[in-house]
């Protein structure tokens, strides 16, 4: 379960992150007991997975949480407009590969899920969208072959 989705870590610190995600931690597990209820899941807060090292190490059930978007890559968003126009159109099956990459490396941990089937915003956040446009499989079990090199 997803105790804060998406804390802006790099605007309020990341001791105050972890500060919440402690307490968070320590009531959501009074609440369910040791050994029982679900996975409590943290964002990184957008400061990296290495932020969180030995981050409540030991503890029971706990999964960090990386959410990458390309939109805020620093070094795509730093290519002049020639060369995002050749990044852009040099792979079609961009969008349908990284959601099938995605999608193997996270079922050889604990599984996955698609967070949003419609948005009213954003077609990349849409599974109903992508998969009108085809960039995603109507059935996410019938994917194809294997993507990743494992």
């Amino acid at each position: 379960m997803g105790l804060l989705n998406e804390p802006a870590g790099f605007i309020i610190g990341g001791d105050k992150v972890k500060d919440f995600y402690k307490q968070a931690y320590d009531t959501f597990r009074k609440a369910t007991g040791p050994a029982k209820g679900p996975w409590a899941i943290f964002h990184d807060g957008f400061l990296g997975h290495s932020s969180f090292s030995g981050f409540l190490a030991g503890s029971d059930r706990v999964m960090l949480d990386l959410h990458q978007y390309i939109m805020f890559n620093v070094d795509l968003m730093n290519f002049n407009q020639t060369k995002q126009l050749d990044f852009a159109c040099s792979d079609w099956a961009f969008l349908t590969n990284y959601f099938k990459a995605q999608v193997e490396a996270f079922e050889r941990g604990i599984g996955w899920f698609y967070w949003n089937f419609k948005t009213e915003s954003n077609p990349l956040w849409s599974y109903f969208d992508g998969v009108d446009n085809g960039w995603l499989p109507k059935d996410a079990n019938n994917r194809g072959p294997n993507f990743c090199k494992f």
